[in-house]
């Protein structure tokens, strides 16, 4: 069993895994990304993306399906308000596109992807961090100085 060396051991693909990564990568650290998801994007979420947020990490334009002015809120007594403003609020987007055009950037600048690999340890010393992966009922460990723990909410990381 063989221990693979990083400066930089990333666990989730979602956004802000994604974006860790390609700054970490193009700055020359050895990166190497773990989901236990196959596929980059591949999650149930609404593809809602704030203004902000796009105006930060900008999508391929294919990718925007629309632009939202307006939202109706219900509350929890079943209530509906309208709400609507002049200019756009936030976008509907091809999420999982979105999302793998993060990794493919990633990637590209060097970051190591391993897809289909759930995080089953996570041992911290004064020396770094071990992480361990199984994939194919195989154990894998990963060794860096740090660990970015990304895989979102409800985490049991």
């Amino acid at each position: 069993m063989g221990v693979y060396l990083y400066d930089v051991i990333i666990i989730g693909a979602g956004p802000g895994g994604n974006i860790a990564a390609i700054r970490l990568a193009s700055m020359g650290h050895k990166v190497v990304l773990l989901d236990w998801r196959k596929v980059v994007g591949d999650k149930l979420c609404t593809g809602i993306v704030g203004k902000e947020c796009v105006e930060k990490f900008p999508p391929n334009e294919k990718h925007i399906h629309q632009e939202a002015k307006c939202a109706t809120v219900v509350s929890p007594a079943g209530k509906r308000y309208q709400v609507t403003k002049e200019q756009t609020q936030a976008y509907i987007i091809d999420r999982v596109a979105y999302v793998d055009s993060f990794a493919k950037r990633a990637i590209g600048a060097g970051a190591t992807y391993h897809l289909g690999y759930k995080v089953t340890n996570i041992d911290v010393s004064t020396s770094g961090v071990i992480v361990t992966a199984s994939s194919a009922s195989k154990n894998y460990f990963y060794k860096a100085k740090v660990v970015i723990i990304a895989s979102g909410f409800a985490s049991p990381l």
